[in-house]
């Protein structure tokens, strides 16, 4: 089975790679993501949970993307949101169709408890910094939406604990579209 999945895996990329390039983002490009993960905390493997990211980001060369983004999580008594800012360099050729890319950016994350889910019995917020590290590839699969598979890692500098306390890892699905910029053909 795992030979099956791997020669699946090596087809499916030589494909990718053998299609004419049909997309690609050019200076001036804008684009809006969406994408979504299922995050385990690195000190505890039972605690998993998921989330959902919506970004801006602006083509400020052919293969550089500086952007926005928010990350608003709801649980029962739970109200998280993360902003931030990000990075991101793209490789590959300028007519590619699949890009690699590696970034990093930073923001805070704002955390409200209810009574109910305080360890003290009254609600609370809190207000963290944000580190985040990424490398990824982007897959055009059409002239201006791309499918993008990341892996995240992400540090909260709450106070205490250790580094493994303190981040997530995240496998990272989503789509993007670019707008505005240049027009295709």
């Amino acid at each position: 089975m795992r030979n099956i999945l791997r020669a699946l895996v090596v087809t499916i990329t030589a494909c990718l790679f053998a299609m004419p390039a049909v997309s690609q983002q050019e200076k001036g490009d804008s684009e809006l993501g969406l994408s979504g993960a299922f995050t385990v905390t690195n000190n505890d493997t039972s605690s998993a949970s998921g989330f959902a990211d919506f970004t801006y980001g602006y083509y400020f060369s052919d293969h550089d993307v500086i952007g926005l983004g928010a990350e608003p999580f709801v649980q029962k008594d739970v109200y998280n949101l993360y902003l931030f800012a990000q990075y991101r360099h793209l490789f590959g050729p300028k007519t590619g169709k699949v890009f690699p890319f590696v970034g990093g950016g930073g923001g805070f994350n704002t955390l409200h408890l209810n009574a109910a889910a305080s360890a003290t019995g009254s609600s609370s917020n809190t207000t963290y910094g944000l580190a985040v590290g990424e490398a990824g590839v982007k897959f055009f699969v059409s002239q201006r939406t791309a499918f993008e598979v990341a892996y995240n890692l992400r540090y909260i500098s709450a106070s205490g604990g250790s580094f493994a306390a303190n981040s997530t890892s995240a496998i990272v699905f989503g789509f993007t579209h670019l707008f505005g910029g240049h027009q295709r053909r």
